[in-house]
């Protein structure tokens, strides 16, 4: 049995704090040009990922001023699953790794992690941190592209005035 998780673990961790950052970073984009906000000071986004409510808030607050529709549809999912993914990140990363389990099916190292808040413990396997990250950064990806098309909407209906 070890006592610290293996190089591996953390270098897997520290992809999932990333990706993390990222997805919140794109989410506060996503809400920016779902506000109709002209391109310009993308700052003000990226601060609303620091306040409080942060960018999942400001996602919510945009995508309900959008009328019912694809977009806005898409925003709520988009919220929801950021919502679910960060949840997950957070809980990952703020826990405390105690033991090296052997997992006696895949030959992995599975690290048990304590969740101070909530109390809980279960095993955390890399290969969760893996799939966390993958996870992250396809709906980091998603924020990108809606992103596009909250701007494009509003380009368009500006152009039909």
């Amino acid at each position: 049995m070890e006592l610290e998780p293996p190089t591996e673990f953390y270098e897997h961790l520290g992809r999932v704090v990333v990706a993390g950052s990222a997805l919140e970073a794109h989410t506060a984009e996503a809400a920016y040009f779902a506000s109709g906000a002209a391109p310009g000071d993308i700052g003000d986004a990226w601060r609303s990922a620091a306040r409080p409510t942060g960018a999942l808030g400001e996602l919510t607050r945009q995508a309900a001023r959008l009328p019912e529709g694809d977009l806005r549809s898409e925003l709520e999912r988009l919220h929801a699953d950021a919502r679910a993914l960060l949840d997950r990140r957070n809980k990952v990363v703020h826990s405390i790794i105690v033991l090296d389990m052997p997992d006696e099916v895949g030959g992995e190292s599975v690290w048990l992690h304590f969740h101070p808040r909530t109390g809980a413990e279960e095993p955390l396997p890399i290969s969760e941190l893996r799939e966390l990250t993958t996870r992250l950064n396809a709906v980091s990806a998603r924020a990108v592209m809606l992103s596009g098309r909250a701007a494009d909407y509003w380009r368009t209906r500006e152009s039909a005035r």
